[in-house]
C-alpha cells in the first residue's frame, strides 16, 4: 500500500498552486491565464482531432483542473471525463480551484482501475499521471 500523499494549497502571485508531495499537481489564477504551459501542452493534442462530432477525453490524473480548463478553452463541448485517485485532492479541487465549473464526470478511482473497468471509447487520452517524490537529474 502507498503511503498517504502530502497535499498542500498556496498562494502564489495572482493565484493558488496544488502541489501533491512537493510537486507542483495544478495552478489556478482567476482572471489571468487558465494554466501553465505544461498543461496546455497536454492539452493541445485536441487541436488535431476532427470536428465531426463532440471529442470524448479521458483525463487519467485530474488533480485540481489544470488541464481540464485548458480543454474547455481549446474545445468548449468536449466531454471530458477526469480520474483522480486522491479524495483530498478532489475536495481541495472542488473548495478553492472551482473543479465542478468544468463540467466534466468526475471518478475518484486508481486510474488503472478505471481502465481495467471502462468499457468506453475516447478520442483522446491524456496521461497527466505522477505518483512519487520529485527527483533531481
Amino acid at each position: 500500500m502507498r503511503p498517504r500523499p502530502r497535499v498542500e494549497l498556496r498562494r502564489v502571485h495572482g493565484g493558488l498552486e496544488l502541489r501533491i508531495d512537493g510537486t507542483q499537481a495544478s495552478v489556478y489564477r482567476p482572471g489571468g491565464g487558465v494554466t501553465g504551459v505544461v498543461w496546455w501542452a497536454l492539452a493541445s493534442p485536441i487541436l488535431l482531432l476532427p470536428r465531426t462530432r463532440r471529442a470524448r477525453v479521458l483525463l487519467l490524473g485530474l488533480a485540481a483542473g489544470s488541464v481540464a480548463r485548458a480543454l474547455r478553452v481549446l474545445e468548449s463541448d468536449a466531454e471530458v471525463v477526469g480520474v483522480e485517485l486522491d479524495r483530498d485532492v478532489v475536495r481541495l479541487a472542488r473548495s478553492h480551484f472551482y473543479l465542478d465549473r468544468l463540467r466534466l464526470e468526475l471518478v475518484v478511482v486508481d486510474a488503472l482501475e478505471f481502465l481495467e473497468r471502462n468499457l468506453r471509447r475516447f478520442d483522446l487520452i491524456i496521461d497527466d499521471l505522477f505518483i512519487g517524490k520529485p527527483r533531481c537529474v
